[in-house]
C-alpha cells in the first residue's frame, strides 16, 4: 500500500460519490451502476487489497484474486451502466 494508491481510492471515491448524487438526482440507473462501478475499481480494490494484507493474512495469489475479482465486478458493473434501455 503507497501513498499513491490512497490518493487514488480517495479521488476515486469522491467521483463515485458524484455519480451516485446524479444519481439520486436524476434517478437514472446507469449513473447507479455507474457510481457502483467507479467505487468497485477505486476504493473497493484498495479496501480488498488493504484487507488481504493485514486483517487476513493469505498469499499473494489470493491477494492479486480477490483484486482483480472486485475490479472486474466493477468493470462488468460499468459496461452494464453503458447499455442503452
Amino acid at each position: 500500500m503507497t501513498a499513491v494508491s490512497s490518493v487514488t481510492a480517495v479521488l476515486g471515491g469522491f467521483v463515485a460519490v458524484q455519480a451516485y448524487r446524479g444519481y439520486r438526482r436524476y434517478d437514472r440507473r446507469p449513473m447507479l451502476l455507474l457510481a457502483v462501478g467507479l467505487a468497485l475499481l477505486t476504493v473497493g480494490s484498495f479496501v480488498a487489497i488493504t484487507t488481504a494484507e493485514w486483517v487476513f493474512p493469505v498469499s499473494d495469489a489470493v491477494a492479486v484474486g480477490t483484486v482483480w475479482t472486485v475490479e472486474l465486478l466493477g468493470l462488468v458493473a460499468i459496461l452494464q451502466s453503458l447499455r442503452v434501455d
